[in-house]
């Protein structure tokens, strides 16, 4: 059967994986920003200014996009801004200094991870739980890559698992698939019988005087408008 190909996902889709839109509307900021008591309370053990600002950028960040930045700061700024005045921040641009301690951004993550219970994409428990669910889906449904790949992106974003990067999740989702191909292709095999199988390698032959398959003749459609063609 025909492997699926790799770069199924268009570049926009690619670049926007796990990230931030370009512009973020004030709608957004509202519906997805907000801190709650909760969230104000944890955030409000953290010493300075630019490391409170820093870990709910953090925080907003895992929830809206689903993992967490290389660089935390790789934010749109409205964000930092709706953060900051929520935090009592005056200055927001006091975040620059949050990247003056690289560990600082790691050791925030893994505490959010723990406090929030998110658990990352390489605990192999949640990656069979996933592929197992992406085989039903490919098995029982026509859905193609994209979609599937859409669908893992939502299961894993339920479950608070963090996304991992695009080619991987890519990847699993191109096995996923070749393995219901291939389960498909048995089967046919196994139902058609010698008889047929035989038939059907006779479409692919060139026949005496002739320089097409017969399975080229059939899919070719009529070139003449006729009522023969």
């Amino acid at each position: 059967m025909g492997s699926v190909a790799v770069d199924f996902l268009s570049d926009e889709q690619a670049a926007g994986f796990g990230g931030f839109p370009d512009e973020v509307s004030t709608e957004d900021l509202e519906r997805f920003c907000w801190l709650d008591d909760a969230d104000l309370s944890v955030v409000g053990r953290r010493r300075g200014m630019h490391n409170r600002l820093g870990f709910a950028v953090q925080l907003i960040t895992v929830r809206v996009a689903g993992r967490f930045l290389t660089d935390p700061l790789a934010v749109p700024w409205p964000l930092v801004e709706s953060l900051a005045g929520q935090l009592g921040i005056a200055d927001a641009s006091v975040l620059k200094l949050y990247a003056q301690r690289g560990q600082t951004g790691y050791e925030h993550a893994a505490e959010i991870s723990t406090v929030y219970g998110y658990a990352d994409f390489s605990d192999p428990a949640r990656y069979e739980e996933l592929r197992l669910f992406l085989e039903a889906r490919a098995w029982t449904s026509s859905e193609g890559p994209v979609r599937l790949f859409e669908r893992a992106v939502l299961w894993l974003r339920e479950r608070k698992v963090l996304l991992p990067g695009v080619s991987t999740l890519t990847r699993l989702v191109i096995e996923v698939c070749a393995g219901a191909n291939d389960r498909l292709h048995s089967m046919l095999v196994d139902a058609a019988g010698p008889a047929l199988i035989l038939e059907l390698e006779g479409l692919l032959r060139v026949g005496e005087g002739s320089r097409l398959t017969a399975w080229e003749r059939l899919r070719t459609g009529p070139s003449r408008v006729s009522v023969p063609e």
